[in-house]
């Protein structure tokens, strides 16, 4: 696929929707406009299982978004819209904003016109439309509650009053003129000891599209670095690759992927089932999922998504790979 082409037709999506979609549709209209750029995204095992349900938007002719997620365990993927479904695959990666195109071929549905991000203010009413608990086709309204800004002051989640549950990552959260401005992503639940969350859940900005294809293609070829270079490639990790059992009965820790100065350190405490992580200062905590020699996390935080890592040993040290960045972070035992 062209790159420049790919960013420039999406550009003139947003160009284009501009001086036309001015006014605000009533939520009858905007449903039927939009709902046809929404799909099922199921994940399917190697023997053709469904792994789950999560939701898709289709941007492009033969393209559609959906959160890395949903796709983490996937030997194959498959779209469906009612009574139609399609085999997908996956396109463009980006573990890091838990955003991921996947192309279909022979796909005609409509695509969705993005809205950006600077458009979005706090307060505005929106809308989801996505598959909750495998509940096709359902939608919500809310407002926009905050948008909530990285370290570098960049918006990198909308929070929305909108209800969303699990099958709802991926889906499309829109503005009233049905401009899609964000994909939905994840929600705060309950902790040990806390009251339930109501209603705090959260999307990516749609804008991040724009970006998938240049990310994507870095992610990808961070995969195939030789062993030679610098970072950890799969081959490497793989090879030096530690069974969680050896670490079971320890609380092993390490400093916050996205911003250890404000959350401080990731705790990990493994089992023979799987690894339990917390981040005592966020109070987000989460359960790691152990799928050959990749451990996959999926915290109930805003600031996660789905992050993806090796367990290596380097001399002494044991570490945490970044598998799509090559990172290395140091465990220490707490």
């Amino acid at each position: 696929m062209n790159f420049s082409r790919y960013r420039a037709a999406l550009g003139l999506g947003v160009l284009a929707i501009l001086p036309v979609l001015v006014r605000a549709m009533p939520a009858e209209e905007l449903f039927r406009r939009i709902s046809p750029s929404v799909w099922v995204v199921r994940p399917l095992d190697a023997q053709g299982k469904s792994l789950g349900t999560g939701s898709g938007v289709v941007i492009e002719p033969g393209r559609l978004v959906t959160n890395c997620h949903v796709l983490a365990k996937a030997a194959a993927i498959l779209v469906k819209h009612e009574n139609v479904s399609f085999q997908a695959e996956l396109e463009f990666p980006d573990i890091e904003r838990d955003l991921c195109s996947i192309k279909v071929a022979n796909f005609s549905a409509p695509a969705v016109q993005i809205a950006p991000l600077d458009t979005v203010r706090v307060g505005q009413k929106i809308y989801t439309i996505g598959t909750p608990f495998g509940l096709e086709q359902t939608m919500s309204d809310g407002l926009v509650s905050a948008l909530r800004r990285g370290r570098d002051g960049a918006v990198e989640n909308i929070q929305i009053s909108a209800p969303i549950s699990p099958g709802s990552s991926g889906g499309g959260l829109f503005d009233e003129q049905g401009r899609l401005v964000g994909i939905t992503t994840s929600g705060l639940s309950a902790t040990a000891g806390m009251a339930p969350a109501q209603n705090l859940n959260f999307a990516r900005p749609a804008q991040w599209i724009f970006d998938l294809p240049e990310r994507g293609r870095l992610a990808l070829a961070s995969y195939k670095k030789p062993a030679s270079t610098a970072g950890a490639s799969t081959a490497v990790a793989g090879k030096q690759h530690l069974d969680a059992p050896m670490l079971v009965s320890k609380t092993w820790s390490y400093p916050h992927p996205r911003d250890a100065a404000t959350f401080g350190n990731v705790e990990l405490t493994f089992s023979t089932a799987g690894v339990h992580a917390r981040n005592a200062k966020s109070s987000a905590d989460g359960t790691w999922e152990i799928r050959d020699d990749t451990l996959c996390a999926n915290l109930d935080s805003p600031g996660w998504g789905r992050l993806c890592f090796y367990l290596v040993k380097d001399g002494d040290d044991v570490q945490l790979v970044n598998a799509s960045s090559g990172i290395r972070s140091k465990l220490t035992v707490r």
